[in-house]
């Protein structure tokens, strides 16, 4: 199941329990849950239709810019209000967004045509001094 990136609403965010961070050393993982009144989710992932990307070459897709101004601003606004819901004295760390302006976007399958894609967050790290979103991008 998947969000329209219109439909996200920061309330339905819950924050789970800090946990041990198993992939990068010295931080932390928080979980994150997505619930509605029509459904509970343990990984969040958003659903965005894009045509206009420039091409595909070894798992990385590299977006026309000027072209998806509307998705990169929805998206960068998605995770300022996920990393929003954080209570951190510490420095969030906009992976997401710094992805997609850099053309550093990884998909985690290859397709040589897409229009389909997907953005899956699952949680937060945290470590001495930033925080981010754990994500992927896929077809």
């Amino acid at each position: 199941m998947y969000i329209v990136l219109d439909n996200f609403k920061k309330q339905n965010i819950i924050i789970g329990n800090k946990t041990k961070n198993s992939i990068m050393y010295n931080s932390n993982y928080y979980n994150l849950i997505y619930s509605d009144e029509l459904c509970t989710l343990n990984t969040i992932i958003f659903y965005f239709y894009c045509d206009n990307y420039i091409n595909i070459n070894d798992h990385k897709l590299f977006f026309s810019l000027n072209k998806n101004q509307e998705i990169i601003k929805k998206i960068k606004n998605i995770e300022f209000n996920i990393l929003n819901c954080f209570s951190s004295d510490k420095i969030p760390i906009y992976n997401i967004y710094n992805s997609i302006v850099n053309n550093l976007i990884k998909l985690e399958n290859n397709s040589k045509k897409i229009n389909n894609l997907y953005l899956k967050i699952s949680g937060i790290w945290e470590n001495e001094i930033n925080y981010g979103l754990i994500y992927k991008f896929f077809t």
